[in-house]
């Protein structure tokens, strides 16, 4: 009996150490993903405004930031069909690599000579730099809520509250060591005080990077998905089907007590029956929390 019960114990500390060295691997790609995500979305939102002033005019930023409300509707209704069909980590998938492959393709077109900067006469009539603007503004909202979408997916309640303060923390100094960097690369001179390079190329290498850091972002969920099992891999979805189920389960027992009485009053089963059905009814239910 003994024997047995040692075994029991070494048997649960070993998936208890199970447990936690998968959760430190979770939480090592997590923040990975996080990181390389927010280093991305900072390089964007950098370069989004200065791209369109040059491109379009600083005059209407105020009109692409009203008119960002309207493109963002359909954006929406297109977000909410990808959620029926996909799930968390295609979601990711499918919104960093469109959006890092549509960065590449814009910091080529910087660099075309009457669509990119090199044209410097400002004007509401170069599309481009509206399309561009419009494509950064809705960078953010989709690719964040994403992440944190699949992240509480795969992350308990508790895994939470232990974890997510030092993902942000982590993805907060990424962000900020990536804005210091394009500033210092941005205002980099030789010693003769001349740009290293040139305005366009700067802007071009500066985008480039952003969608790398984001196409990255697939890759490192993918490893993730590959190093830990399935079974480690619920969160607050699991948690709250846990608790829909139960809840169903507490209904059916209120049914099933209230027809067992019932039962036992008018003698169709005996009294102790009735109360060992219950009693069994109930410890079924308790076990679903």
């Amino acid at each position: 009996m003994n024997g047995l019960l040692s075994s029991e114990q070494n048997t649960d500390e070993v998936d208890l150490s199970e447990q936690q060295r998968y959760e430190r691997i979770k939480l090592f790609f997590l923040s990975l993903a996080f990181i390389f995500l927010i280093g991305g979305h900072t390089l964007i939102k950098e370069l989004k405004d200065s791209l369109f002033v040059a491109i379009v005019g600083k005059d209407y930023i105020p009109i692409a930031k009203q008119l960002t409300f309207l493109i963002m509707v359909p954006l929406v209704f297109i977000y909410a069909k990808l959620v029926d069909r996909l799930r968390r980590y295609q979601l990711i998938y499918v919104c960093t690599t469109f959006f890092g492959i549509l960065g590449i393709i814009f910091a080529y077109l910087l660099g075309h000579p009457e669509i990119g900067i090199e044209n410097t006469d400002q004007s509401p009539y170069r599309i481009f730099g509206w399309f561009l603007y419009f494509a950064f503004e809705a960078n953010s909202p989709f690719i964040v809520s994403v992440f944190w979408a699949f992240a509480n997916s795969i992350t308990s309640p508790e895994g939470a509250k232990r974890d997510y303060a030092l993902m942000i923390s982590g993805s907060k100094i990424a962000g900020a060591s990536v804005a210091l960097g394009a500033w210092a690369l941005l205002r980099w001179r030789d010693s003769f005080g001349n740009h290293v390079f040139s305005n366009v190329v700067m802007h071009q290498f500066l985008l480039v990077g952003a969608s790398l850091l984001l196409l990255c972002v697939p890759l490192i969920i993918s490893l993730l998905i590959r190093m830990v099992p399935g079974r480690f891999l619920h969160g607050y979805e699991a948690v709250y089907q846990v608790e829909k189920d139960k809840a169903k389960a507490e209904t059916a027992l209120k049914v099933a007590v209230s027809l067992l009485d019932k039962l036992a009053g008018k003698r169709v089963i005996h009294p102790n029956k009735a109360a060992n059905q219950k009693s069994k009814l109930t410890k079924l239910v308790n076990k679903l929390s």
